[in-house]
């Protein structure tokens, strides 16, 4: 067997990007950057660092969420970012059918701005 017919090329993959909406990716980049935010948090734990002042703690926060961001805007193929929309946009579901019908149904909804 091989490893070509188990493992989707990186080229397929990107293609299929194209017909994701972007409400998906823009979920499937928060969370990976809430986990981020959240190992990172957990890392800055093992350090046995005293406890801080609130002041400190609140910076600190706004670094890790910076950080955060910036190592989610710099994760490529293989990321987290990937098996969330894998799992919450399947791969069946990329294509361009499925993405205007998608599309029509946005538009469709009640409240929508044409």
């Amino acid at each position: 067997m091989e490893i070509n017919n188990v493992v989707p090329s990186a080229i397929s993959r990107n293609k299929s990007t194209d017909y994701i909406p972007q409400e998906f990716k823009e979920v499937a980049s928060s969370m990976e950057k809430q986990f981020i935010e959240h190992m990172l948090e957990q890392m800055e734990k093992t350090t046995g660092q005293k406890e801080e002042s609130t002041a400190n703690n609140y910076y600190k926060g706004l670094q890790r969420t910076e950080r955060s961001e910036i190592i989610s805007n710099l994760s490529a193929e293989g990321s987290l970012k990937e098996l969330i929309l894998d799992q919450i946009y399947p791969q069946k579901f990329r294509n361009e059918t499925s993405y205007n019908a998608y599309q029509k149904m946005q538009n469709n909804k009640p409240g929508h701005l044409k």
